[in-house]
């Protein structure tokens, strides 16, 4: 909760008005004065301030009545003699453990909630850019290009087409990077065109659009595996939260401070060198495939011809 300065002023008045209120009534009353009215009044708006936040009420409506709970609930302590008492509890060093254990444990979990938040914010952001970029670019399914496994599996490839976008005016690349903030993280290789998406990039030299439900098949059947040390020509995967291929690249280079540099086509984007941490798919884990087959070429796709979907052979 932040306060702009018409909101501070506002707070301002508010408490100068109740000071003054105390400061008359403290001249005119002859009486001793009992710690129960500052108590009650603080604990009642304190409890309405809290209240009024998680409602979302206005800022100064809030921090007015939370200033004066708390001002209340303090006046009282004084008159009882509570804070002598806290002052001796907080020279313990048990107290002053505790409340270091617990300033620490709040903190982790505000920075905690914070970053799940920033990571879902983002994560919604890139899912809607992708959206409006790739959305009047789309995999022709009607018909496809039959290519090979090592094993002999067939992988159907595919050339792209324009879909209605229901009127929307596409992103363009510069607006689509702006959006995600990685303008000052990526260096742009290859120009924008529609003739791959990053998987058929990769696995189909740059000529068709691959699905990701290819992907799998694809690293069982040449013969890739796992690495934990990635070199230069070896492929990054990206999956999503369940666990699903949402994006491919070729790892470009490891700095000696273990910084892994990839490059990747992004849909029907341009390319870019970038980080594994930096990218369009925020929240997406990544990991790292090695083969001895000497290239990542599907085979087949030279002289293929396409095929309607169903009429391939086995």
């Amino acid at each position: 909760m932040s306060l702009d300065p018409i909101s501070l002023c506002a707070v301002g008045m508010i408490i100068i008005l109740a000071g003054g209120g105390l400061f008359v009534r403290a001249l005119l009353s002859r009486e001793k004065e009992s710690l129960w009215p500052p108590v009650a009044a603080g604990a009642l708006l304190t409890g309405l301030g809290v209240g009024l936040g998680v409602f979302r009420f206005d800022t100064w409506i809030v921090a007015s009545s939370l200033i004066l709970g708390v001002a209340g609930l303090a006046m009282g302590m004084l008159r009882t003699g509570a804070l002598a008492w806290s002052a001796k509890l907080l020279a313990r060093p048990v107290t002053q453990a505790v409340l270091v254990l617990t300033a620490g444990i709040v903190l982790l979990v505000v920075g905690t909630y914070q970053i799940d938040r920033d990571v879902q914010r983002d994560i919604t952001e890139s899912d809607r850019a992708l959206a409006q970029m790739t959305g009047s670019i789309a995999p022709d399914l009607s018909s496809s290009v039959v290519s090979r496994t090592d094993q002999g599996r067939v992988v159907h490839l595919h050339h792209s087409k324009s879909i209605d976008n229901e009127g929307q005016k596409p992103t363009s690349e510069a607006d689509f990077i702006r959006a995600l903030k990685l303008e000052a993280h990526l260096i742009q290789s290859g120009p924008a065109d529609n003739d791959c998406n990053c998987h058929g990039w990769i696995f189909a030299s740059g000529r068709y659009w691959l699905l990701s439900r290819w992907v799998d098949p694809i690293l069982q059947d040449n013969g890739y595996r796992e690495v934990q040390a990635p070199k230069a020509g070896d492929v990054a995967i990206f999956r999503d939260s369940n666990g699903q291929v949402s994006h491919s690249a070729l790892v470009r280079g490891r700095g000696a401070d273990g910084l892994i540099l990839l490059e990747s086509k992004w849909g029907q984007l341009g390319r870019y060198v970038h980080t594994a941490n930096k990218h369009a798919y925020p929240g997406h884990t990544v990991r790292y495939y090695h083969t001895d087959r000497g290239s990542h070429t599907l085979h087949g796709i030279e002289g293929s011809k396409p095929v309607e979907i169903g009429a391939e052979e086995d």
